[in-house]
């Protein structure tokens, strides 16, 4: 390979390509010095970094303000917005949120002492209950044996029987579950209502689903806890990241291993469709 032409000086000889690349570095070094500079004038590192921790958690405030203009929104009314969660951690995952500013900033484990928001809570969270098992019989019944027969009467392979009625469908209520965290990650109130299945590829880490399968999630159906059982709840949620993982199905323990749980979890959703 022919050597690069090179320019004499009186002192030594350099390459033309590494003048070049000399002039390039000083010229990139002038450049990354004014970026830092008009960087740190408008937004220090640490600032910007407390800027994003802190608006993360209050992105359902639009949904609960403003629900007409947030796409996630699918309902509401004067008490709730019923709201598709950005980064399901199932197959299916709603998120009921209450409008009313006092109880839509409030812990939910105070809020719902109250009887009254807790009957309002329990009326709307059935709603979406019922949504969230028709968006399931809606994708996943063609793999169900338990629709099999009915769907193929709707559709025609079948004939009902002279003393037959339509077979009813699969209760895929079953299949949902209600509740709270102990301990929100998000500024603003907020009720699961989510599949038990935890199929998602938002479903990334052991404490993904240690939130919805550990005591950390604490199931509608229990309230109201009593002091008793508030004051338990509170204790143990330092612990639940690091409970071992036990499969929502068949009881398997697959203690810290979650890659194993994953491959787990992706199985036992084919074999629940299909029940």
């Amino acid at each position: 390979m022919a050597e690069p032409p090179t320019t004499k000086t009186k002192n030594s000889t350099f390459s033309t390509a590494a003048l070049a690349a000399k002039k390039q570095t000083a010229f990139d070094s002038m450049m990354n010095a004014s970026k830092r500079k008009d960087l740190t004038a408008e937004s220090p590192q640490p600032r910007k970094k407390s800027t994003y921790q802190v608006s993360w958690r209050k992105l359902l405030g639009d949904a609960i303000d403003h629900p007409e203009r947030d796409s996630r929104v699918f309902y509401y009314d004067d008490d709730f917005s019923f709201v598709y969660d950005k980064y399901p951690k199932a197959s299916v995952h709603f998120l009921l949120l209450p409008r009313d500013k006092k109880l839509s900033m409030a812990h939910p484990l105070e809020a719902l002492k109250d009887p009254i928001f807790l009957a309002k809570v329990r009326v709307a969270a059935a709603k979406l209950k019922a949504s969230a098992a028709k968006e399931l019989q809606r994708r996943f019944a063609k793999f169900s044996k338990q629709e099999k027969r009915r769907l193929d009467i709707l559709n025609g392979v079948l004939e009902l029987d002279d003393d037959e009625g339509l077979p009813g469908s699969r209760d895929w209520e079953k299949g949902i579950r209600v509740g709270v965290h102990t301990h929100p990650s998000m500024e603003h109130m907020h009720i699961h209502v989510i599949s038990k299945d935890m199929f998602s590829g938002y479903l990334k880490h052991r404490k993904h689903y240690n939130s919805f399968h550990s005591r950390f999630f604490v199931n509608l159906e229990e309230f109201p806890l009593g002091e008793d059982g508030e004051n338990k709840r509170k204790r143990e949620i330092w612990h639940w990241p690091d409970v071992d993982m036990i499969c929502w199905r068949c009881g398997k323990n697959f203690k810290n291993k979650f890659t194993q749980l994953k491959i787990h979890l992706d199985e036992e959703f084919d074999e629940w469709k299909a029940e």
